[in-house]
C-alpha cells in the first residue's frame, strides 16, 4: 500500500503493472509505502483505518485476468496441453476462494473506495487522479492481451468466468461507468 498524504492509498493488486505503479507513487510523487509487502494484504487492511484518505486501485476485465493467471500458471506449451484454458476457469476458481475473503480479483471489494480500469491504461490512472505531470513508464502487454485478441478466447470460455466468477465481472462492469461526483 502506497500513501500519497491528502490525495488517496494505492492498494498494489495482482497482475496490473502494481510494481510499476507503485515506483512512480515513491518515486514520483513522494509516496509513503505502509507495509512491507508488495500486494496488499487482508492483514493489512487495519492500517488504513489510520488514514483518511480514499483508497484506490486498478481492476482488470476478469476474462483477461484470468486469462493472464493462466498463461502466469501454465507458462510451458506442455501444461496447457494438460489444461486448457477452459479447464482452467472452473478450477482456478476453486483455487481463489480458498482465501477468506472470496476471489483474490474482487477481495479488497470491503475496503476500495474507487477501482480504477486497468485497460484504460496507468497515465489515464494518474490524470484522473490528478498527477499529472509523472512520467510514465511504457508498459508491455503481456501475453494473455495477445491471447484476448485471438479467436482462442471463445465464447465457451467467456461462459464460464461469467458462471465462475460473477462478482468479479460485476465490480468490473460497475467500474466501467464511475463517474466522480
Amino acid at each position: 500500500m502506497i500513501r500519497i498524504q491528502g490525495k488517496f492509498i494505492y492498494l498494489a493488486t495482482q497482475r496490473t503493472a502494481s510494481r510499476s505503479v507503485s515506483s512512480m507513487l515513491i518515486n514520483q510523487c513522494g509516496g509513503e509505502k505502509l507495509t512491507d509487502s508488495h500486494h496488499a494484504h487482508m492483514s493489512d487492511m487495519q492500517l488504513l483505518k489510520k488514514y483518511p484518505e480514499p483508497v484506490y486501485t486498478f481492476i482488470r476485465d476478469p476474462y483477461e485476468y484470468i486469462a493472464a493467471r493462466y498463461c502466469y500458471k501454465k507458462r510451458s506449451l506442455a501444461q496447457r496441453k494438460k489444461c486448457t484454458l477452459e479447464e482452467f476457469v472452473p478450477k482456478y476458481s476453486v483455487i481463489s476462494r480458498k482465501h477468506e475473503t472470496g476471489s483474490i480479483i474482487c477481495m479488497y471489494r470491503d475496503y476500495v473506495d474507487r477501482y480504477f480500469l486497468f485497460e484504460k491504461g496507468v497515465k489515464s490512472f494518474f490524470n484522473e487522479v490528478g498527477l499529472h505531470k509523472v512520467e510514465v513508464m511504457t508498459l508491455g502487454t503481456g501475453e494473455s492481451k495477445r491471447l484476448l485478441d485471438k479467436p482462442f478466447m471463445s465464447n465457451k470460455y467467456k461462459r464460464l468466468v461469467d458462471e465462475h466468477f460473477p462478482e468479479e465481472v460485476e465490480i468490473y462492469n460497475r467500474s466501467k461507468t464511475w463517474r466522480e461526483h
